[in-house]
């Protein structure tokens, strides 16, 4: 099993071994303690917030306290008073195990961005400044999530938190983790959804808004003419998606220095708004 898994040198085999036995034992203790360090092993692998975890009954929270303590003991994870770390290998341990033991099964996955999306729906009723800075601390691991939720037609109900995420990334300036968060959110739509779906069309809205972000204004016109191509045909020129898509479109032409294409695009922008939305509007506001 380990001989094809990310683990690397005899030493860590070694230990990669000697944690399995450990997990064999507990999982004689303490079943739960074993599927708890699963889902732990989705997140990323530092300042996991012990708080999300059990998100739920009283009980719960009983039950993750004693796996925690448990897991502590083995030394398999490390405990401050709000946040929990795996080691890596730990976590290559856990994937290696699943790859061979549990395929298609994604029950730890499931849980895991169950509890990190209620833990972000929670964050909305925190004043601006607490809610950013509790985002903070939940994105890192909705992106390390990605690569455990695997795109298909059937997505998890709670897979709206990876545009949360895509969002919030783009809003603090982390334009590459949001450019990781936007791809996925754009590959889970058209798989679901298909590529004229107006969510779909909003998720190739914002990647290339992310991509203007990090300066490939060449993608991100692509992109943006793509989108608008079916905007067009899909939703009408007079569309708020249709309008908008324009709208970033003038500003990555300005960013190429082609001024002249850039004006055209915002003076045909103005006159919609200014006619469907009036003067004062604030998207009419946006385009002057």
């Amino acid at each position: 099993m380990y001989a094809a898994s990310p683990l690397t040198g005899d030493a860590e085999r070694t230990i990669a071994r000697l944690w399995s036995v450990h997990l064999q034992t507990i999982g004689h203790r303490n079943p739960y303690a074993v599927r708890l360090l699963r889902v732990l092993a989705c997140y990323a692998p530092d300042d996991i917030p012990r708080d999300i975890l059990g998100a739920g009954a009283d009980d719960d929270r009983l039950m993750v306290l004693e796996a925690l303590r448990l897991l502590h003991s083995y030394s398999l994870i490390t405990l401050t008073e709000d946040a929990v770390s795996v080691h890596r290998l730990i976590q290559a341990v856990i994937a290696a195990e699943e790859e061979a033991e549990t395929r298609g099964e994604r029950a730890a996955p499931n849980l895991a961005l169950t509890w990190l999306a209620t833990a972000w729906a929670a964050s909305e009723e925190l004043p601006p400044g607490e809610r950013r800075m509790r985002r903070r601390m939940l994105s890192p691991h909705v992106e390390s999530l990605i690569r455990h939720h695997p795109i298909n037609a059937d997505p998890h109900p709670d897979s709206w938190l990876f545009r949360e995420a895509a969002d919030h990334e783009y809003a603090e300036g982390n334009y590459h983790r949001a450019h990781t968060l936007a791809s996925h959110v754009l590959a889970l739509h058209r798989a679901a959804l298909g590529e004229e779906h107006p969510d779909t069309l909003g998720s190739r809205h914002i990647l290339a808004t992310v991509l203007r972000g990090l300066g490939r204004l060449e993608e991100a016109e692509a992109e943006l003419r793509a989108v608008l191509e079916i905007c067009r045909r899909v939703l009408g020129e007079e569309h708020p998606d249709t309008l908008g898509s324009r709208h970033i479109l003038a500003t990555v032409l300005r960013g190429l220095g082609r001024l002249e294409e850039a004006e055209a695009e915002l003076r045909a922008v103005l006159t919609v708004r200014r006619r469907v939305l009036g003067e004062e509007h604030p998207y009419t506001l946006t385009s002057r």
